[in-house]
């Protein structure tokens, strides 16, 4: 995370939010494209995945800092607006919102798993890492038993599986970059206006 926030003040100071926010999606967007397609139509490989998996995170790490930055700067455009600050709530908000996030990412895992037909087996296996916590069983057995319950897993169930993976972050994605589009006004411009205006308030 602390890579991603140093990259993302490296890039800021280089391009504006619109542009890493756009850059980002289309980035996650062709990640997950990528990740759907291996096995399909590009080779299955580990350093392939690895480099995909890292666009993908990159990304979207770049996104969500921004977002971070973007949700702040609606401080002082509340401050103009209702002429009081309101930081706390801001904060709380995003405590939420993260929150929340966390908890709908827990039921889509799950519907996905239902879907897919695979969520036995992933219970499965969660009761082999339960045993493996408790000591009943090494985790090279673990790893074994796992990879067994997997391989019953047909070509249809992982193929639903991978493309829940992918089609929930793209719409997720799409949809929030679409919202701050269409609903956020602040831009590094505005935000100075802002402050400028905060300041000639204060100084009165």
């Amino acid at each position: 995370m602390f890579e991603i926030a140093f990259c993302n003040k490296l890039l800021s100071s280089k391009f504006t939010r619109n542009q890493i926010i756009t850059a980002a999606t289309i980035i996650t967007v062709i990640g997950y494209m990528l990740f759907m397609s291996v096995g399909y139509i590009l080779p299955k490989s580990i350093i392939l995945l690895n480099i995909i998996g890292f666009l993908i995170f990159f990304s979207q790490g770049a996104f969500n800092m921004t977002m971070i930055v973007m949700l702040n700067n609606t401080i002082e455009y509340d401050e103009v607006r209702f002429h009081e600050r309101h930081d706390s709530i801001i904060s709380a908000v995003r405590f939420f919102a993260t929150k929340l996030a966390s908890a709908v990412d827990q039921a889509v895992v799950a519907l996905i798993l239902i879907i897919s037909n695979i969520y036995a087996i992933s219970q499965k296996i969660s009761g082999l890492e339960i045993k493996a916590g408790i000591g009943e069983l090494t985790s090279e057995n673990v790893i074994v038993q796992a990879d067994k319950f997997i391989q019953t897993a047909d070509a249809g169930q992982r193929f639903i599986l991978r493309l829940g993976i992918v089609a929930v972050p793209v719409i997720s994605i799409g949809a929030a970059y679409i919202l701050i589009k269409r609903k956020y006004i602040i831009d590094e411009r505005k935000y100075e206006e802002l402050v400028e205006e905060i300041k000639s308030t204060n100084k009165k």
